[in-house]
């Protein structure tokens, strides 16, 4: 026991040494300042350094700004203190693949400024890690105090005098409240007056008190034992009834009392049950068989069984015997004497025992007394293909119906027959029913053709549709259709649409009693009985052609009264007059078209006109002329346009309000003048100056020029005197496609409309290497992992992910936050290298996005990936760039976190470099909007 208490004091004390000194992932973290003694220290507390961590600036950042936004953290720890720009000193606690986080500004005597996207952000080694690491240990030794002994095996350290400690041996005596005065064996340590102290322990002693406690099912009685006396246990009373002390059921466990179940009733033999009846419903008969007497059998009562003899009907004995029952019959063969009697035609044949029905050969139904055999014989028999002839029916009584099914019914008149008919269907003198003497009618929707009749192949059918057709090379008989009429075959199927008013018209009609007379000008007459032409005859003034009817030239008609031409609706030509060319060239053509009437104005003239075309000459052109007459004088020329358009032997007189649509161009001299045009046209007659012409009031005007003003409109042509005016937009002015350097100008995004986008870059570098040792800033997956490696050389030293030339192909994932800017639009740019100098690199790049709300598992599906292939430099070993323009990223947006995968698979058809291929970073280019 001594070894065991001093062993518990020397590990609390290492225990609280070592909590003071590695307690740091627990206690809240403190950049800048040590926490010991009131807390342990952490790694951000006592400032973390790392040798070759620098990083720049992705977006810019005001002097106020909290968060760091770069192109990775990658190679910093997790909190520390930065530089940016080597102008301000920052303390962060918190970083993202991409941000720094939770910054503290201004630090260690510089001053919070504004720094522009670009510039160096890197990890220091500063005074005030020296000193924090300075006070820290300078606090430990404080509590640890000075040391005046070096540590041994089994020593421990205790403090001797104020600031001072030694490694003593850990001996009971130097834990506190306790004493140990000159230790022996049978020694214990024993707690008195507050302290623990040894003394001699003897072999014997009284117990004060001993108590018992058992399960509830037991009673104990005489505890608790204080000096001496008896423990009585007994079952406890007040249990509940029908339970067993038994083990669980199903398992195994205490003993308790509990009710019987099925599993603790072993297999019981029949023989063992000796008593009682079981019940119907377990298998059982309910009955008590010790009195059966003989012959008894169990019976149904409704309820369940009861034991009952058999009981004899008539003519039956039962003879019951032990375990036997003998039932027989007491009819003898003649007692079934005058049992069945059999009439034939109204007398009695007999009286017999058996019925025999025999199948005979014939078609007849015999009824025998066959007193041989004591029997009655019943004899039916059918002959040949039919089995009942129904050659003689009479009189039934309800309604005869044939039924054949599906089997075909055929009557055949056989050679020979006489005048008979094959069926005489016939009524009464006197029958006045509605009925059908003969009615076939098909079932609605029925396709099958009711009637048919024919002679020799030919004759007609009434198909399915109800048309009466013929068939073959028959003919429906028109001369026995609605009286004694004959129209011909094809005028007999016309008739089929037409209404039973109009067949009763037709029927009365008087063929050869209708003729048909031909009127003036026409040829051809006669009745109906047969086809009639009619033509057009020699009448006077009619010429017949072969598709036209014409005026005779020869006949001069006079017309009288009024006539009309109507052509419709559609335009064309009302009358159409055609008039022969002249006999020769060069002369007038004598055609006229005169119009006279014997109409007179008021003064009593009258007037005529005609028109024709002058023809002058061979080569001239030819006129058409109007002339006018008053009073039968001589017809003067009122009006002639030549063929090219020309108003010629012309006078007008008047305003001229009468013409309308001139065209000016044959206007060929003169001039209108001023006091005759619109005063705004005699302003502008009266203008002497080049220029566009701008009216400035009513009836006055002045010329203008176009005049634009410097590097903004440059104007060519202002006045319109060369040409068109010209309107370019100057040098100064913004458009779409020109390239400018803007000087002195502010853009604002925040105002309202306002959207600047602009590219953000981040690099996000494949590897790093601390000496020798390779580590990935990429996440690795579990399987088909890309290897981190360092490329040493003269000069530099960097990390790599290699993507060997391996089927089944290689990967590396990289996880950021898309900024609250984003716009949707990623192009990447893969920096790679290959010890290779041909071949070609297929790089795959996938995305896919969580919401960061809280809402969605971070575990997504990648989009389809975005491939590019690019061949592998000429020279090894040099930086090669695969671009990805607009990465396939469905379902990201701003906010949410991009996870992307980059992929290699050297087997891939379009892959055909034969090497290692080395990431050296993927610089991603995002579209942020402001």
């Amino acid at each position: 026991m001594v070894n065991t208490a001093s062993d518990m004091k020397r590990t609390i004390f290492f225990s609280l040494v070592i909590l003071l000194l590695a307690w740091g992932q627990s206690a809240q973290a403190q950049t800048g300042s040590s926490l010991y003694p009131t807390a342990p220290n952490t790694d951000c507390s006592l400032f973390p350094a790392k040798d070759g961590a620098t990083t720049t600036l992705a977006l810019s950042i005001t002097s106020t700004a909290t968060a760091l936004s770069v192109y990775s953290t990658a190679s910093f720890p997790a909190c520390g203190a930065l530089k940016i720009d080597n102008r301000e000193v920052v303390f962060y606690t918190d970083k993202t693949s991409n941000k720094f986080l939770n910054v503290t500004r201004g630090r260690e005597g510089t001053a919070a400024l504004t720094f522009a996207a670009g510039v160096k952000v890197e990890m220091p080694v500063l005074a005030i890690q020296h000193n924090i690491h300075s006070a820290a240990l300078e606090a430990l030794e404080a509590k640890v105090g000075y040391v005046v002994s070096t540590p041994a095996l089994d020593k421990i350290l205790i403090g001797t005098a104020a600031g001072q400690s030694q490694w003593l041996d850990h001996t009971l005596d130097r834990v506190k409240d306790v004493t140990i005065t000159s230790p022996t064996n049978g020694h214990a340590l024993v707690y008195q007056n507050g302290l623990w102290v040894n003394q001699a322990i003897a072999n014997s002693g009284t117990v004060t008190s001993v108590a018992a406690t058992v399960p509830s099912v037991f009673a104990v009685s005489g505890s608790p034992i204080t000096t001496s006396g008896t423990l009585a246990i007994t079952f406890a009373g007040g249990q509940t009834q029908n339970r067993v002390l038994a083990s669980p059921d199903g398992s195994s466990g205490a003993v308790a009392l509990r009710a019987l179940v099925a599993a603790d009733i072993p297999n019981l033999a029949a023989s063992k049950i000796t008593s009682g009846q079981l019940a119907n419903a377990r298998g059982g008969t309910g009955v008590d068989s010790t009195g059966a007497g003989n012959g008894y059998l169990l019976i149904g009562n409704g309820s369940g069984f009861a034991l009952n003899p058999l009981t004899a009907g008539s003519g039956i004995s039962i003879t019951n015997s032990a375990g036997g029952i003998t039932v027989a019959s007491n009819i003898g063969n003649d007692s079934m004497t005058q049992k069945v009697k059999i009439s034939k035609g109204g007398s009695l044949i007999g009286t017999r025992q058996e019925i025999n029905f025999i199948e005979g050969s014939n078609a007849t139904l015999t009824i025998a007394d066959d007193s041989v055999n004591n029997r009655v014989s019943i004899t039916v028999s059918a002959s040949g293909t039919l089995g009942v002839k129904y050659n003689n029916i009479t009189n039934p009584d309800g309604n005869l119906a044939l039924s054949f099914g599906a089997n075909l019914s055929t009557f055949n008149w056989a050679t020979g027959t006489s005048t008979n008919n094959l069926f005489n269907l016939t009524t009464d003198a006197n029958a006045n029913g509605t009925g059908y003497l003969f009615n076939v009618n098909t079932g609605s929707g029925a396709t099958v053709t009711p009637a048919r009749l024919a002679a020799n192949g030919n004759g007609v059918e009434l198909t399915a549709a109800g048309l009466l057709q013929s068939i073959g090379s028959g003919a429906i008989d028109a001369t026995k259709y609605k009286g004694n009429s004959a129209p011909s075959a094809s005028e007999f199927s016309y008739l089929s649409g037409v209404t039973s008013a109009i067949q009763t018209q037709l029927t009365a009609r008087a063929l050869a009693a209708t003729t048909i007379t031909a009127g003036a000008g026409l040829i051809g007459t006669g009745d109906l009985s047969a086809n009639r032409t009619f033509d057009v005859g020699a009448g006077a003034g009619i010429s017949v052609a072969a598709d036209s009817v014409a005026i005779d030239q020869s006949f001069n008609p006079t017309w009288t009264g009024a006539h009309t031409f109507n052509s419709g609706t559609t335009p064309g030509n009302v009358v159409s007059v055609l008039i022969d060319q002249p006999g020769s060239a060069g002369q007038r053509d004598s055609h006229n078209i005169l119009m006279r009437g014997a109409a007179y104005d008021t003064s009593g003239h009258n007037a005529d006109w005609k028109q024709f075309v002058d023809v002058t000459s061979n080569a001239a052109a030819s006129s058409w002329t109007l002339q006018s007459r008053v009073d039968s004088g001589s017809f003067t020329n009122r009006f002639s346009v030549s063929d090219g358009g020309v108003v010629a032997a012309t006078s007008f007189s008047g305003d001229g309000s009468q013409l309308t649509a001139l065209n000016a161009s044959n206007l060929a001299s003169g001039a209108v003048a001023n006091s005759l045009l619109d005063s705004d046209l005699a302003a502008l007659g009266n203008n002497s100056s080049n220029g566009l012409w701008s009216r400035t009031g009513s009836g006055a005007g002045a010329a203008r020029t176009i005049i634009g003003t410097t590097n903004q409109i440059v104007v060519t042509n202002g006045d319109g005197v060369a040409g068109d005016p010209v309107l370019n937009i100057g040098a100064n002015v913004l458009t779409n496609s020109s390239t400018h350097t803007l000087t002195n100008k502010t853009l604002d995004a925040e105002d309202t409309g306002n959207i600047i986008t602009t590219p953000a870059k981040v690099f996000l570098a494949a590897a790093g290497c601390n000496n020798a040792t390779a580590a990935s800033f990429w996440d690795l997956p579990t399987a088909s992992a890309a290897s981190a490696a360092c490329v040493t050389g003269t000069n530099i030293q960097k990390g790599v992910l290699d993507f060997a030339d391996t089927s089944g192909g290689f990967s590396a994932q990289n996880t950021m936050v898309l900024p609250a800017d984003f716009t949707g639009n990623i192009d990447a740019n893969i920096y790679w290298t290959t010890t290779a100098t041909s071949g070609n690199v297929k790089w795959s790049l996938s995305t896919s996005c969580t919401a960061t709300n809280a809402a969605a598992t971070d575990d997504p599906s990648f989009n389809t990936a975005s491939t590019v292939t690019t061949a592998a430099p000429g020279t090894a070993n040099r930086v090669q760039t695969s671009t990805i323009t607009n990465l396939t990223i469905t379902g990201c947006s701003a906010g949410k976190l991009l996870h992307l995968k980059i992929f290699r698979d050297g087997n891939d058809g379009s892959d055909s470099l034969s090497a290692t291929a080395r990431l050296l970073g993927i610089e991603l280019t995002l579209r942020r909007a402001m």
